[in-house]
């Protein structure tokens, strides 16, 4: 029981973390569309795609892995220093290789190269900020409030600043710089309140970094992969417009799905300590907690129809948006129980190359129905599609959940 408060306690800090890190983009959404229109709003959510993908790049995995690292010695200053250095030379790694990337991008294609660097700046900026540092030590309040100054500070750059003669690089750029003026600022209160030791003090090891945190990364590009692919694949066969069609929806969707993730990430350290102890106990704990992701599911749908028709009509979005909002419930629904079995169960029991393999046979189910189904149906095509493919991972998942269970009753050893 005290396990299951604790769980609820971190995850009600998250909340308010993951809230504000989806509101921020949501009313941005209504800037953009009431400022510049609908189009211009489908070419920021192309750009803002890109970005994220740039954010779970640079982010290298350390949601789960830097956490856990942590979590298992707090109270070991030399080794958390040893974890928070490493994990930001793989960042500034990858990130020199992400901007050589994006130049050779820009010189071969018709993308515009300000839009680009202000997509990466964006990912860079976002995966700069040491969630996963307060994750593994168990202090969530006074980040979940440097977090909302720094949505804040950008929400009030753009309301500001912003007008229909800007470019979407723009809105990118003033959604980046909270973030980078944050991150540097906890550093520097880590650093002054000796949590962490220097970075002259600690041994970088990039090699080992990579090869601890690069089946994990995967896991989380193919996830995002499954979550924006869509905005940016409809952009390329269709256009910009019907691509804020989509992304209208897709942001709500966003929103509701912010309130579950924070309940994934408290419940995780949780479940894996229990997988360590045995297997049954690691399964119990999941069937626990995964609870709580069914029940804010429920609370959702009552919220949605209590409070879905004003956002359709504040945002003046069109009505087909309500149709892809309807159809991508049953996204978060297959996304609700495939966390509850991939990252709750498989993952953190130790089978992160089956979670790996299970996630990237889903986005190529959805990257083939995307392809299939947008020429011909438009934005409904592409709700379908993208439902249809997080379906095709929970049956995956469940086959191999399956075998390792009658494995188990034969007496055989799984590893």
């Amino acid at each position: 029981m005290i396990r299951l408060l604790k769980v609820i306690k971190n995850a009600a800090y998250l909340i308010f973390i993951q809230g504000l890190g989806y509101l921020s983009p949501l009313l941005v959404s209504y800037l953009i569309i009431d400022r510049s229109g609908i189009e211009a709003f489908g070419q920021y959510s192309i750009y803002f795609s890109i970005a994220l993908y740039c954010q779970v790049l640079f982010d290298m995995g350390h949601q789960f892995t830097a956490t856990r690292r942590i979590a298992g010695a707090v109270e070991n200053r030399a080794y958390i220093s040893s974890v928070y250095w490493n994990a930001y030379a793989v960042k500034a790694l990858v990130l020199v290789l992400g901007l050589l990337l994006a130049t050779a991008i820009a010189s071969v294609s018709a993308i515009e190269f300000e839009k680009l660097l202000a997509a990466v700046g964006y990912g860079a900026a976002a995966a700069s900020l040491p969630i996963w540092f307060f994750h593994g030590t168990d202090r969530f309040r006074h980040v979940a409030l440097l977090v909302f100054v720094s949505r804040a500070l950008s929400l009030l750059l753009i309301y500001f600043l912003y007008d229909n003669a800007d470019s979407i690089t723009t809105v990118l750029w003033h959604q980046s710089w909270p973030n980078i003026v944050l991150a540097l600022a906890i550093l520097c209160v880590l650093l002054r309140s000796e949590k962490l030791t220097s970075l002259g003090q600690v041994t970088v090891n990039i090699r080992e970094e990579f090869r601890g945190t690069l089946h994990v990364m995967s896991s989380s590009l193919g996830g995002s992969a499954m979550a924006n692919m869509p905005v940016l694949v409809l952009g390329i066969l269709k256009d910009d417009f019907l691509a804020g069609v989509y992304a209208g929806a897709d942001r709500l969707i966003k929103v509701l799905a912010s309130a579950l993730l924070p309940i994934s990430q408290a419940a995780f350290p949780a479940n894996s300590a229990q997988f360590a102890e045995s297997a049954a106990a690691g399964v119990r704990s999941v069937l626990k907690l995964g609870s709580l992701l069914l029940i804010a599911f429920v609370i959702m749908l009552g919220a949605v129809w209590a409070f879905g028709d004003f956002y359709f009509r504040y945002f003046q979005l069109p009505d087909e948006s309500r149709l892809v909002f309807v159809i991508l419930l049953g996204w978060l629904f297959w996304g609700v129980l495939n966390n509850i079995v991939g990252i709750q169960g498989l993952l953190a029991a130790g089978h992160g190359k089956v979670y790996n393999l299970a996630v990237w046979m889903a986005v190529l189910v959805t990257l083939t129905l995307l392809i299939t189904l947008i020429p011909r149906f438009g934005v409904v095509g592409t709700s379908f599609a993208i439902m249809l493919g997080e379906a095709s991972m929970f049956f995956v998942m469940l086959s191999y959940v399956a075998w390792l269970m009658i494995k188990r009753r034969r007496g055989g050893k799984i590893s």
